[in-house]
C-alpha cells in the first residue's frame, strides 16, 4: 500500500514538474518548431504506455474496476495521469533518439 501511494505522489509531481518548465518555456518564449515525426512513434509510444501502465496497476494492485473492492474513482484518475506522463515521456525520448539518430547518419 505504501509503495502505490509512493508512486501515486512521484507521479503527480512528474507531472507537476512538466506543466511548470511547459510554461516557464513559453514565458521565455523558447519554444521550437518541431518536425513533424512519423506516425509509428506515436504509435509505439501508446502501446507502450498501455502495456506499462497496466503493469503497474496490476503490480501494485490497485482496484480500477467497478466490481473490485476498494474501488474509488480516482483510481483512474491516476491511471489516466499514468497513462499521459508515460505517453508523452517515450515520443519525447523517442523523437530525441530519432533526431540524433538522422543527424549522425546525415554526416
Amino acid at each position: 500500500m505504501f509503495f502505490g501511494k509512493l508512486l501515486a505522489s512521484a507521479l503527480f509531481v512528474l507531472l507537476a514538474l512538466g506543466v511548470l518548465i511547459r510554461f516557464a518555456r513559453r514565458r521565455r518564449g523558447e519554444t521550437k518548431v518541431e518536425q513533424q515525426s512519423p506516425v509509428w512513434i506515436s504509435l509505439v509510444c501508446g502501446v507502450l504506455a498501455i502495456v506499462e501502465t497496466t503493469v503497474v496497476v496490476e503490480a501494485i494492485n490497485l482496484p480500477v474496476r467497478f466490481d473490485q473492492s476498494g474501488f474509488e474513482k480516482g483510481n483512474l484518475l491516476l491511471v489516466v495521469a499514468m497513462l499521459l506522463v508515460l505517453f508523452y515521456a517515450q515520443r519525447y525520448v523517442l523523437r530525441r533518439l530519432l533526431a540524433k539518430w538522422s543527424t549522425a547518419s546525415a554526416l
